[in-house]
């Protein structure tokens, strides 16, 4: 029995036989046949091999195709062996129906009425889904509706930073410019609109920044794997990995 492979090679080989489903659904079997076999050897999964057989199927090569099913089959579970000789029957069905072209005994010609007509293979079905495909990013309504309180707050806060720079203008046309400042008392009145609406968006800008961090970090939470941080201590260090 040969040892599995290791993560970082199986997560190689997952990658390369996704490309080659990716090559095999866009009628490049050349390309995915070489994708599906470094897959096999990085990996050892047999139900890689069915893959195989059928880039080689698609490719017009029968015999190579028989042959790797014949091997997929000797690994293969018992569950799977219907289904295998299902396609081996196929393949050789489509051997027997090839076209089989006559030559006269007088002419080198090819007539039209000599050639026999094939039978059409049947439909044949995709590669099988050996490997997962990677999760696509979720944001879920917790995440959401915090970026929409955070893009709110931001608006808001930019409404009341303008109010607070053109109540500090006011102020300063009401007050003098000399040695010796001096402001009206309507200068006051500015001057205290000022520092409440400075106040509110400093608070609106706070409230913004908080709610898209914690939608930021709630979306990321969601997204990462079970238990994805972990902390060890030693004599003289504390070490944080994460994986997100």
């Amino acid at each position: 029995m040969a040892a599995p492979p290791s993560a970082s090679t199986d997560e190689g080989a997952r990658e390369l036989f996704l490309h080659g489903q990716t090559q095999y659904q866009e009628g490049r079997y050349r390309d995915a046949l070489v994708a599906f076999e470094v897959a096999y050897r990085m990996s050892k999964r047999p139900a890689i091999l069915r893959s195989i057989a059928y880039c080689h199927e698609k490719l017009g090569q029968l015999d190579e195709a028989l042959v790797v099913l014949h091997q997929y089959r000797r690994l293969a579970p018992a569950d799977k062996w219907e289904s295998i000789d299902r396609a081996i029957r196929r393949i050789e069905l489509q051997k027997v129906s090839t076209p089989v072209v006559e030559e006269e005994e007088e002419e080198a010609e090819l007539e039209e009425s000599e050639v026999v007509a094939a039978t059409p293979p049947p439909v044949q079905p995709p590669p099988e889904p050996i490997y997962e495909a990677p999760p696509k990013w979720k944001i879920g309504a917790g995440p959401i509706v915090l970026y929409a309180v955070g893009g709110v707050s931001a608006v808001v806060g930019g409404v009341f930073a303008y109010n607070a720079s053109r109540a500090r203008e006011y102020a300063a046309m009401n007050c003098s410019t000399n040695d010796a400042i001096f402001c009206r008392d309507i200068a006051n009145t500015h001057l205290k609109e000022d520092h409440l609406f400075s106040l509110l968006a400093d608070s609106g800008f706070g409230l913004g920044g908080a709610a898209i961090l914690g939608g930021t970090i709630w979306m990321i939470v969601d997204n990462s794997e079970p238990n994805p941080v972990s902390v060890t201590a030693g004599l003289n260090r504390i070490a944080i990995r994460g994986r997100f």
